[in-house]
């Protein structure tokens, strides 16, 4: 299912040496996106958005002389969003029914806004046709995306569920861990040069040299690193790590809307991951460092 609206309004306005236009582009859709589950009310909605307005200005300063500028913005914008809302409950997988699974995917988004700057001239003389331009664009750009944000928690059989049991498969007893945010904000300086060279009536030789410069994302050093280490390591419980209270026995869905505390071999564990940490973010820290102008 996909229902879509799409818009395009174009001007075009010529003043003395000047060709003044105008673009604006709308277009927005939604579609069902299936999930990997066995009932088809956890079927996620992908709403996609997109806008665009952009000023051109062509100007002719001679016969053998153009210069274009561009000004744009444009929107882009996905929504994986989830019909339960704020009340979807967690995955429940049970081992002895085949390792089904039930329960919604987890939500996340992208939004991306950029701000464009664009500017080309082209000066044509003899043979030559030599063109120099450059741009700058800046591009403001959250994320969300955390693997298992509405809880997942295994059970070796629907009995261990039914008698609202810890569940067993202690790898899969988790909710929330970590941070799901991430700012890709960055820019763009970028510029060339051109010459296309009529060495006959047959051939053209296209020469030219382009250099461009990306920033690294914004939140390329706020990523938090062994999250779920960093909240044991310090003492901090958060409300998420609970055991799972059962609410419904008939559907067994809100069974996962708490997470469950982790054994005391796991904490272990994630504690002297924690020990080493500062190391490893060092280590990852100077890895970024050492390509500056690598588009990420």
């Amino acid at each position: 299912m996909l229902k879509q609206h799409d818009a395009q309004f174009n001007t075009d306005y010529t003043w003395g040496r000047h060709q003044i236009g105008t673009r604006f582009l709308f277009n927005q859709g939604t579609q069902l996106f299936p999930v990997n589950d066995t009932q088809a009310l956890f079927n996620q909605n992908l709403l996609t958005r997109n806008r665009k307005i952009a000023l051109t200005d062509t100007w002719s300063l001679r016969n053998n002389l153009i210069n274009d500028v561009r000004l744009q913005y444009a929107y882009f914008a996905q929504f994986y969003a989830n019909p339960c809302g704020s009340t979807c409950p967690a995955d429940v997988t049970f081992g002895d029914l085949g390792n089904s699974t039930i329960g919604p995917a987890d939500p996340q988004f992208q939004k991306q806004s950029t701000y464009q700057v664009v500017d080309n001239l082209t000066w044509v003389r003899g043979k030559h046709t030599l063109k120099f331009g450059g741009q700058y664009a800046h591009f403001i750009y959250p994320q969300f995306f955390l693997s298992r944000s509405l809880g997942d928690y295994q059970y070796a059989n629907l009995q261990e569920f039914i008698n609202d049991a810890v569940p067993s498969q202690a790898g899969r007893t988790l909710r929330g861990a970590g941070t799901g945010s991430f700012l890709g904000t960055q820019s763009l300086m970028a510029g060339f040069v051109q010459d296309d060279i009529k060495v006959s009536s047959r051939l053209t030789l296209n020469l030219g040299v382009r250099y461009e410069y990306w920033t690294n994302p914004v939140g390329d050093d706020a990523q938090v690193h062994i999250a779920v280490g960093a909240r044991l390591a310090t003492g901090v419980r958060a409300k998420e790590i609970n055991r799972p209270q059962r609410h419904d026995r008939v559907h067994g869905l809100q069974a996962a809307r708490q997470a469950i505390a982790l054994p005391d071999q796991r904490r272990r564990q994630v504690v002297q991951e924690q020990s080493h940490g500062s190391n490893v973010t060092g280590r990852l820290h100077w890895g970024k460092r050492a390509m500056p102008g690598s588009e990420v």
